[in-house]
């Protein structure tokens, strides 16, 4: 017999060598120990761990899954609360366009039939030439008085109107600085228009008109200023000297006549300050507008 690791090897090492049939014999019973190898408790918690794992994946995955379903409840709420909330806007929004279609369009119709009459009119009066005489006195006439009537008619101011709150201003100052879950709690406020009052009617002004006011300003706040610090120190002056005057020289009719001086120059001095203060006031609003 061969040795199977001596054959490998090249020579034998003296280790004992079984026949065939003893080495089957003595292999024989291997396999059911082998078996029983494969089969104890080892194995048994094998098969505990993957039904384990399985277990566990299997409840993972279904948290996964309730997630994808909270998320989608969640943003399918969150979704149509904000679907609520722009419809609300744009139905505010659309009221705020009727109502400024009640304050114009109104008067845009009554402006073009007046136009519509003038222009009547004017062809009416442009025919008159072709008339004879008799038609034309006829005429001329009934379109003089047409024409006084047409012009009495009174024409309207264009006062532009004001949208209240503005959209952009609500979303700036109330959303975007509202948590996500309070949102739903917001509400949407009613939108009005008011007639806005309109500025000094002065020309378009470029830029170096601007520059140019705002240097006038600057100019009449200095001379305000130094109007009144000459106001001030002549008054004083005027007021310590004639008090002077009056302990030495002046009797009790000028003494009268000094108090009422005075007095007239703290009037006229309190009124030349008003009168400054309210022109600065009058520029400044005119340069800021």
């Amino acid at each position: 017999l061969v040795c199977g690791h001596c054959l490998t090897i090249g020579q034998h090492h003296g280790h004992p060598i079984d026949d065939l049939q003893s080495a089957y014999l003595k292999e024989k019973d291997t396999p059911q120990k082998l078996l029983e190898q494969l089969t104890d408790t080892h194995w048994t918690d094998l098969t505990h761990l993957i039904e384990k794992l399985e277990e566990q994946k299997s409840h993972s995955e279904k948290m996964v899954q309730s997630d994808k379903e909270v998320v989608l409840q969640y943003f399918k709420e969150l979704s149509d609360i904000l679907e609520q909330k722009k419809k609300i806007f744009l139905a505010a929004l659309c009221d705020v366009s009727n109502l400024i279609n009640q304050e114009y369009t109104p008067q845009i119709e009554r402006m073009k039939e007046i136009r519509e009459q003038q222009l009547e009119l004017m062809t009416l009066t442009a025919s008159l030439q072709e008339e004879s005489p008799l038609k034309f006195l006829e005429k001329v006439d009934d379109i003089r008085q047409h024409v006084q009537i047409l012009k009495q008619r009174p024409l309207p101011e264009v006062q532009p109107v004001e949208i209240y709150p503005r959209v952009s201003q609500i979303l700036k100052e109330d959303w975007s600085r509202t948590e996500i879950g309070q949102i739903k709690k917001l509400l949407i406020p009613e939108m009005k228009i008011s007639s806005k009052r309109m500025p000094c009617s002065w020309p378009d002004k470029d830029e170096k008109e601007v520059e140019f006011f705002k240097i006038l300003n600057i100019v009449i706040v200095t001379l305000i200023s130094v109007i009144l610090m000459l106001i001030l120190f002549f008054n004083q002056h005027i007021i310590t000297f004639l008090n002077e005057i009056t302990s030495i020289c002046f009797s009790e009719v000028s003494l009268s006549v000094y108090q009422n001086l005075s007095n007239n120059l703290h009037d006229l001095k309190n009124m030349l300050c008003h009168t400054l203060y309210l022109l600065k006031e009058f520029m400044w609003k005119i340069v800021s507008h």
